[in-house]
């Protein structure tokens, strides 16, 4: 069996990751376990990459940082609901579902709540998450 030799002067080019201190985030958070997070717009960023690459403890931190700094408002929740679904981030759609429980006439009153109509897949959940 031959062995494959690597260049490792070879740059690998990783276009898809908007911003380079995401990407240098998730390297520092592989290394040295510490993710140093002080903006939403971060965390967002590192799970969206995180969830692409597959880095899922990453992931799971940057949600983590998210639920615990992310206001949810009747305005958001929707769309925090529909993120936290495409993203498979159980906490945020969590937070989410509380939030909904908790203030459900201003959401079933709001523009918000017909976005969330669309969604057979996301009503669903959130029938069953009230009937328990």
């Amino acid at each position: 069996m031959k062995s494959i030799k690597h260049d490792k002067s070879t740059k690998v080019p990783i276009l898809d990751v908007p911003i380079l201190d995401v990407f240098d985030k998730i390297i520092v958070y592989i290394y040295r376990k510490d993710i140093p997070l002080t903006e939403i717009e971060d965390a967002k960023a590192i799970i969206d990459a995180a969830d692409k690459y597959g880095v899922d403890s990453i992931k799971c931190a940057a949600e983590m940082y998210y639920v615990n700094n992310f206001h949810i408002t009747t305005e958001n929740v929707a769309d925090l609901l529909y993120y936290a679904d495409a993203k498979n981030c159980l906490k945020l759609k969590e937070a989410a579902m509380k939030y909904l429980t908790l203030h459900t006439d201003e959401v079933v009153a709001s523009d918000a709540f017909s976005s969330l109509c669309d969604s057979k897949h996301i009503m669903k959940e959130i029938v069953l998450s009230m009937s328990t």
